[in-house]
This record gives C-alpha cells, structure tokens and sequence, in this order.
C-alpha cells in the first residue's frame, strides 16, 4: 500500500496506484474515487485524532483490504492509534479502611486495559499500589470504571488516579483524594475513668484483662471515638486525651470542676460543673477551645448529629445547643438531672433527685417521666433499651424504649457510670472499685475489678459514638 497524504480542505488520500483513491473529510463518511464502473462508499466514525480514522465497514478494491484498522499519515508519530482518553472521579463509599475509586475511560477504538494507582499522600505525589488491570474492549465512548480498595490506614488522606493504556499508549488520569474515616469506637475495649486514684482502667472486652494509664487529678467523665479516650479531670480542670492505639496522652485545659464529656465527628463537648458552661474542644490540630453558657452545675452531656444536650444538675433542666450556631433552648426536667443519653428520636436524663427519667421527644421537647430505682446518675441507650444507673439501690434500671417497661438488674455498690455496646451493658460502681459487666440477651452479670471510686460519666465504650453523635 502507498502512504495516505493530506490533502486540501481537510481531507485525507490514499492511492493504492491502482487508480483508486480514498478521499476522507471531516464529517466521516467518504467514497473512493476509481476508474469507470469500480466505484464505493465506505463509513468512518469521525476523527479520532487529526490523522486517524477507524473503519466501520471492510473494503476491498484491487489490492487494497482495510478491516476495521487505522490510516496514518507518514507524518504520525509512529503510533498505531490514539492513546485512551481518561478522567478520575470522586472516591465513594469511604470507610475507615476501604475506599471504592472511581475513573472515566474511552478506548478510543482500541482494546485496552486500566486501573488505579493510588497511595498515602505525598509531596510530591508517588502512586505506589496498583489495582489489577482490567479489559474494557475497543469501544469510542467513556466506560465507567470502579474498583474497590482495601486494607487502608484509618484517618488517613490518600492520593489515587486512574491510567489506561492501548497500542497507542498509555494516559494517566488527573489526580484525586479522600481521607478514610475514623475506625469504630467500639473496639474490644471499655474505658473507665476512676476518680479516686487518678487513671483510667481500659478493660479488654474479650479477656477481662485490665491496663491503666495515668490522667488528671479526679478523672470523671469518659468518652470515645475511634481514635481517642477523652477524659474529663474535675479537680485539675482540663481534660485528658489518650490516644487509643499507644496510650500516649495529651492534656487541654477547658473550664471549672469539668464533669460530664461526649464526643462526635469533630469536637469534644465538656460539662464544667464549677463554671456553668460548656467548653467544646476541636478536636482537629489545634486543638483550640470555645466556651457556651449552660445551666447551673451542667453534669451530663450527650450529642447528636444536630445538638449537644446538658444536664445542669442545679437548675433542674437541659441546655440544647445548636451545633452549627451554638444558639442554646432550656427545657425541664426532673430534679438533679445527672446523666443524659440519646437516640435518633428521644433524650434521655436520669434526675438524681427525683428518682425517674425524663424521656424528652426531640422533634417536640414534649417530655415523659418514668420512675426508676434510687439516686439514678447514669444513663446510656441502645436501639432498644435505656440503662440507668441507680446509685442509691445499687441496681440498673432497664427501660424497654416502645412500651417504657423496666425490669431491675442488681450490681455492685452505688452505681455510678453506665455505658452500652452491642454485647454488654458496663456499670462502673464507686464505692465497690469495680465494674459490672451485663450480658444483654440474658442479664447475667461479671465484675471486674478497677481503681478508686470509678466514675465514669459517660460513653464507656463507644456505642454512643457509632450510632448518634453522628446521626440526626
């Protein structure tokens, strides 16, 4: 075969000089000029490049076969056709530890293969984990491409693109990011805080086994997330944060006698008792600090997607705030409310004084009193239970969220600290230096053994964290 030349007003020929040419222009669908009584038509899906040009139809005049391949002009650059066209898309489905990348490939009419390079972020960017190469044909328009990876470190940014590669090359995409999601908070560890020897006890769920790590002076109220252990010190007025994996701790000072903590995506929400407010800590560095009033002697604090809701134990209500503004509503309770936990559609707050919970219907502030045991402090919540520890009976108070029945589970002496997770429900007793431990499908009950006057205000064990402080 003779060269293909460009000739005038955008259009290609090709002589087989056999007196038959193949004229192409732009709009791709040409004819061949030949000599008297030999004539034909031929198709072209456009141009794929200035210079190329894919064949739908197979011709065959004289000497000349073209099968669905490519004319070139000379002046190519020796390719036998055009490289893949590529874009990267968004990651979805992102977790703590997986990601599912996401990327557009066209072909370009030749068979090729793509993947994703992707890694932690650098500077500059390096791509050192590839997926598996896939075929995706010879096709002319964008395919979707998907792939999903695994075995990602936890609340870390990552770089990723998608290439291709055909016989006319390879194309690598535009870079994008995603930064993996914390881990769960519930892990095969519970937390507990005990104020009377200045550490925290963290229990191993499956072994029973005990490890303690030094905090401030009268820890209080816990708290957990996927990363860290935030502890609420009353009498050194700040706030301990343990990193979870090491046990390595920081220290942030927040406002007076800090009881009462919870944590969601973003901050870590402080009741300080002796100053009646609330200090919300970012938890991002820095980790700079705001301070909200509340109510007198705030104690309890739990938190949602939407609010923060405080206990103030001397005013006999709950402070609601506002996450995105901070703007504050007050709503009464029972008296001494002490402990506050919540769910998707109810907050719920153990008044010390009054012996009952206060059950306040979110979307209305409408409220129900149901009686409980003696002294009730601590309250936590599950998909179907509220948990309240009555420190003045010594026993916990199991209320069936739809009808509001309660059934009595005794446990170690003045219970104090009550938290949930998928298994157990954990009880921290003050003046027994022990933990309950009840199995929630038969109520049977296991004590392990703590430090001093274990408090433990709060969300022990993470559940509060996994299914409401990031949820409406």
């Amino acid at each position: 075969m003779s060269p293909v030349r460009r000739v005038p007003e955008g259009r290609l020929e090709y002589s087989n000089g056999l007196g038959a040419s193949l004229l192409f222009a732009s709009n791709g669908v040409r004819y061949w000029n030949l000599a008297p009584k030999r004539h034909g038509v031929i198709g072209a899906i456009g141009i794929l490049s200035s210079l190329t040009y894919l064949l739908l139809l197979v011709v065959s005049i004289a000497n000349l076969s073209i099968h669905n391949g490519c004319l070139s002009t000379d002046d190519s650059s020796g390719s036998s056709g055009p490289a893949p066209t590529v874009t990267t898309s968004p990651a979805i489905t992102i977790t703590y530890n997986s990601a599912v990348l996401n990327g557009l490939v066209n072909p370009n009419g030749f068979n090729t293969t793509c993947y994703f390079e992707y890694g932690i972020s650098t500077t500059p960017i390096t791509y050192p984990l590839s997926t598996t190469p896939q075929a995706i044909g010879n096709g002319t328009s964008d395919i979707a491409i998907t792939n999903t990876v695994s075995g990602l470190a936890s609340n870390t940014p990552y770089n990723f693109r998608v290439a291709a590669s055909n016989a006319g090359g390879t194309t690598n995409g535009n870079n994008q990011t995603f930064t993996t999601a914390e881990p769960p908070a519930v892990d095969d560890y519970c937390w507990v805080a005990n104020r009377g020897s200045a550490n925290v006890t963290r229990i191993t769920k499956s072994t029973s086994a005990t490890a303690t790590i030094t905090a401030g002076t009268a820890p209080y109220g816990v708290a957990v997330d996927g990363i860290y252990c935030w502890v609420a010190n009353v009498n050194s007025n700040n706030v301990t944060r343990i990193v979870k994996s090491t046990l390595a701790a920081t220290t942030i000072a927040v406002g007076a006698a800090p009881a009462g903590i919870a944590v969601d995506g973003t901050y870590c929400w402080v009741a300080n008792n002796g100053s009646n407010n609330v200090t919300r800590i970012t938890k991002s560095n820095p980790l700079s600090t705001t301070t909200i009033a509340a109510g007198t002697w705030p104690q309890g604090v739990a938190v949602d997607k939407t609010y923060c809701w405080v206990a103030n134990y001397g005013s006999a209500n709950v402070t609601r705030i506002l996450k995105s503004t901070l703007g504050t509503t007050t709503i009464a309770v029972g008296t001494n409310p002490w402990g506050v936990a919540v769910d998707g559609t109810y907050v719920w707050v153990a008044n010390g004084g009054s012996n009952n919970v206060t059950c306040i219907t979110k979307s209305t502030l409408a409220a129900t009193t149901i009686a409980v045991g003696t002294a009730p402090y601590g309250v936590a919540v599950d998909e179907t239970y509220c948990w309240v520890a009555n420190g003045g009976s010594n026993d916990v108070t199991r209320i069936t969220k739809s009808t509001l029945a309660t059934t009595t589970i005794a446990v170690g002496t003045q219970p104090y600290g009550v938290a949930v997770d998928e298994t157990y429900c954990w009880v921290a007793n003050i003046d027994s230096n022990n933990v309950t431990r009840i199995t929630k499908a038969d109520l049977t009950t296991t004590t392990i053994a703590v430090g001093t006057a274990p408090n433990s205000l709060g969300d022990m064990a993470g559940y509060a964290y996994d299914n409401y402080s990031t949820k409406p």
